[in-house]
């Protein structure tokens, strides 16, 4: 898979991951291999550049060859050769490491973008899934109950409501103030209301 095209597929599930920590952590393995593969690509053209400059200077030392007494341009061109060829050998091995690194983030972001598309599989799973609202709650409460709680924005602390009985036919209007009258006394009021 190109480099390029697993950028897309990244920028593609973003969208899913955004604001989340999930996604963070994507942009900074994008940028790590951003820097990885223009770290490469300058190496590479350096190598490039340099391949260019021991090709001229050995066109070079071919036409001095001519000139010069050949065993001693043959014992020149051989030791420039064997320090070319250390320093190609020691630009390689650098190169196939980052390559291999490369590769291994390349590996990670897959497996983490697996990871992330089946959490995000399961999200969708789940939210097929109705979550009962509060005021889904408090109506099943009434039903069972019979209670119905009054809004008691104006004062915090009081409790009062009503108290519907199908048995009887009746609403029974309760109020409690929660300074005066404890959570106990308040339950075996409301179980008498009830009854």
């Amino acid at each position: 898979m190109e480099t390029v095209d697993l950028i897309t597929i990244i920028e593609d599930s973003k969208i899913s991951f955004k604001g989340s920590k999930e996604l963070k952590e994507i942009r900074e393995i994008q940028q790590i291999h951003s820097e990885t593969y223009q770290h490469f690509k300058m190496m590479n053209n350096k190598l490039r550049q340099e391949i260019k400059q021991y090709q001229a200077e050995l066109k070079k030392f071919e036409l001095e060859i001519e000139k010069e007494n050949p065993d001693e341009v043959h014992n020149q061109i051989v030791n420039q050769n064997l320090t070319y060829k250390k320093n190609m050998q020691n630009e390689i091995d650098h190169l196939e490491k980052k390559i291999s690194e490369t590769k291994s983030s390349i590996e990670n972001i897959k497996n983490q973008l697996k990871m992330y598309r089946e959490k995000d599989s399961n999200l969708k799973y789940q939210d097929h899934f109705i979550i009962p609202t509060k005021e889904q709650c408090l109506s099943l409460y009434t039903s069972i109950t019979g209670i119905k709680w009054a809004n008691n924005s104006s004062n915090n602390r009081e409790l009062k409501g009503i108290v519907f009985t199908e048995e009887q036919n009746l609403m029974k209007p309760f109020q409690f103030n929660l300074d005066t009258t404890n959570n106990f006394d308040i339950t075996n009021k409301l179980w008498e209301l009830l009854e």
